[in-house]
């Protein structure tokens, strides 16, 4: 009987002969625009809105597709710690969050939305207005922040 013999290269020389896989070209899937952003999400394509006075109380908006996120991390006199709905929000798709030295709001920013938070400071607290009219354009400004006696 003949014999028959079979080599097989070292792992390292067969790795080493196999093309490099290439990055994926698929898109990652699109989100679902009935859910709010992930954090993740926020980080990475959050653009910049405006809402007036919010610099002066550490806050800044953004927005991705209808939902509007006012993130609050602070100034020297004025540190978040908390935020509370005071009116509208009430369709369950607002929601507030505190963590240490920030809170944050996110609420769709739709036509008709009437919406009122207030978000407290160590050195007092602003009133959050955001508001769109049935039936006009757009707002430039997405929301006021205010102090709050």
């Amino acid at each position: 009987m003949a014999s028959v013999s079979v080599t097989t290269p070292p792992a390292a020389t067969a790795t080493a002969s196999a093309p490099m896989a290439k990055p994926s070209a698929t898109p990652p899937a699109p989100r679902d625009p009935e859910l709010p952003p992930t954090p993740a999400e926020w980080s990475a394509h959050g653009a910049p809105v405006s809402i007036d006075g919010a610099e002066a109380w550490g806050c800044a908006g953004a927005m991705i597709e209808t939902w509007l996120r006012v993130a609050c991390t602070g100034t020297g006199d004025h540190q978040p710690r908390g935020v509370e709905v005071t009116r509208g929000g009430g369709d369950g798709m607002t929601f507030a969050v505190t963590q240490p030295q920030a809170a944050s709001l996110v609420v769709p920013f739709v036509e008709g939305v009437d919406l009122r938070a207030t978000f407290t400071f160590s050195g007092g607290a602003a009133e959050l207005r955001v508001s769109w009219s049935r039936g006009e354009a757009a707002p430039t400004s997405k929301g006021e922040m205010t102090a709050r006696e």
